[in-house]
Parts: C-alpha cells; structure tokens; sequence
C-alpha cells in the first residue's frame, strides 16, 4: 500500500488527502505552517474517521511541518500549493533531499507544466471537490519516465480518479476550455449585468457551477495567477482574448476581493464596482450561446491539432467539465 505526502494546506490539499484515505491510502499532510499543521492534524483525524466508516477499518492519517517531513517514507508526494512559481520550487526544493529513490513526484498546479516546476515532476490536476467530480489530468513532461507514468495512473486509479493523460498543447486542457465561458461572464458582469444572472446563463450544459460561481470557489487570487500562466503559453491573439478577465479579477483583487471563502466573490452580496443594470432583451440568452460557441471552438482546435483523441475528449468533457451532451451533438 502506497503511503501519500500531501504538501499544503488549503481545500483541494483537503480534499485529496480525504480522497484517497477513502481508498484506504496512509496520507499526511505537509504544512509550511506550525498554526496550519494542528489544524490539519485535526482535520485528518475526522477524515480518518469518515474513512473507517465507509470502509470498516481506519486508515492513518497525520500532519507534518514541511521541514521536517513526513513520520514515515513515502512512495508519492503530491504537492499542491498555490498557483505561483515561486512557491513551488520553494516547496520541491525543500522536500527533494528527503525523498527516497522511486518515490512519485506529482504536482496538482492547475496552470503550471510540471517540466516548469522542476525535473522528475509529472502532473496530477485533479478537480476540487474530488468527492464530486473524481477526475485527474495526468500531465506527462517530455521524457517521463515509464514507470513513473505508470505509478501516477495506477496511484490515481486505485483511488477511484478516472484519469486522462495530457502532454505538450493538450496538457492542463480541461480549465483551458473554460475559459471563454469565464471572460465572458466576467465581461458580463463588468458592463453592469447582474452576477447571478449572468452565472446562471452562462452555465448552459458545460458545467455543474456557472463560471462566476467557479471562480468564487476556486479563488480569485488562484484564477488570476492561473490566468497569467496560460497566457504565457497562448499565442498573442488568443492570450489577447483573456484581457478583459484580466482587467475584472484585477479590479476585484485591488478591492481586496477573494471569492467564496472570503464571501466577497463575484456573486457575494457585497455590490460590485461597476455601474449595475438590467439585461436588454436576449441579451442573457446571447451570453449563453457565445459561452457555448468559445469552448466547444476550443475542444474542436484541440480535436483538429490532435492533441487528444476524441474519445479522451469526450471523457474530459463529460466526467470532468459535466458537458451534458457530447462532441456530436455540440458539433451539430
């Protein structure tokens, strides 16, 4: 049984560790945190319990500093901090010297290629809640080596995750063709319409929450980080496109905004800072059908360039993004 380090703290950290200590897996969380650490410890021991009910035997769960490492050897570590750079270097450079030959090094960045964090990384962007949606995108670097693609998908597997693999344009995928419905609402709600409305409209088939609602989940500081690394990898005209959600996260960060944990998001009761209005005649349904028209464009590019057959495609769009019907009866 593959004992599972999971550095961070925050809810998809939460989330994975509950997971996979469902599946039974040993699973300590890393904090970069003394304060984050007992918090962690006191969370792990409720999952722990959860665990043993479903499954009729108690799992081991614990917290660790990050310094100091784990209680035992691991055979994965999955690393998912936030969206920066910087901060994950931080955390691989820290944990490298502690880990044993043949131990899997995985990182959940949902923006960041794992060939960008560090060598020996492949990627594992699974999809917050995993409980809900157990989904992963198993990000391949150039050179990956076998074996450890094959550890990834069966750790991943053996959870419970349905797993598409994704490497050079293809990878990270799923949040990409998201993007146009969420410049779209955020453009929306920026000339005055009302979020909720705009959310609800936006939604269509794709997903189980609107964009703004995703956003809010997900975290504004974490979308607009996330948005700056894809656009380093998007052409200039398609890099141009996410100017204006650019524009509106920033504004809503300069107000100190964070989403739905702080209760401030894009649909929080506290008034935006723009100008409010009614939608004009069919201007809602308008939204909807461009939301629509931008991903389903970007899952056929993907299709026609051959970055994943259609089969992955369908998976990705149905499991992981809840696309109600397939690429068929979009298409048409």
């Amino acid at each position: 049984m593959i004992r599972v380090w999971i550095a961070g703290t925050g809810r998809m950290a939460r989330s994975l560790g509950a997971h996979l200590l469902l599946a039974g897996l040993p699973v300590t969380w890393l904090s970069r945190d003394a304060g984050r650490r007992d918090e962690l410890a006191r969370f792990g021991a409720r999952a722990a319990r959860r665990a043993a009910r479903a499954r009729g035997a108690a799992p081991e769960a614990g917290a660790a500093l990050l310094a100091q490492g784990g209680p035992a050897v691991p055979g994965a570590v999955l690393e998912v901090v936030e969206e920066d750079l910087a901060a994950k270097r931080a955390v691989w450079a820290e944990l490298t010297p502690r880990l044993p030959t043949g131990c899997l090094r995985l990182t959940g960045s949902s923006s960041l290629l794992p060939e960008e964090i560090g060598p020996g990384l492949l990627g594992l962007h699974c999809f917050h809640p995993v409980e809900l949606c157990p989904w992963a995108e198993l990000v391949l670097p150039p050179g990956a080596a076998a074996a450890d693609v094959a550890g990834a998908r069966a750790l991943a597997e053996g959870a419970g995750l349905q797993v598409v693999e994704e490497s050079g344009p293809a990878a990270l995928l799923a949040n990409r063709l998201l993007l146009p419905a969420q410049a779209l609402a955020a453009r929306a709600v920026a000339a005055g319409l009302p979020p909720a409305e705009v959310d609800a409209a936006a939604r269509g088939g794709l997903l189980p929450l609107g964009p703004l609602a995703l956003m809010d989940e997900v975290g504004l500081d974490l979308i607009a980080a996330a948005v700056e690394n894809y656009r380093r990898r998007l052409s200039p005209e398609q890099a141009g496109e996410l100017d204006g959600l650019r524009g509106v996260l920033g504004a809503l960060l300069a107000q100190g905004r964070r989403g739905r944990v702080a209760g401030d998001g894009f649909l929080a009761a506290r008034p935006l800072p723009w100008a409010p209005r009614a939608a004009r005649p069919g201007e809602l349904e308008e939204l909807a059908a461009a939301c629509r028209r931008g991903s389903l464009a970007g899952a056929a590019r993907a299709l026609a360039a051959g970055w994943l057959g259609r089969e992955a495609l369908e998976r990705l769009l149905r499991g992981a993004l809840g696309w109600s019907e397939g690429l068929e009866e979009n298409e048409a």
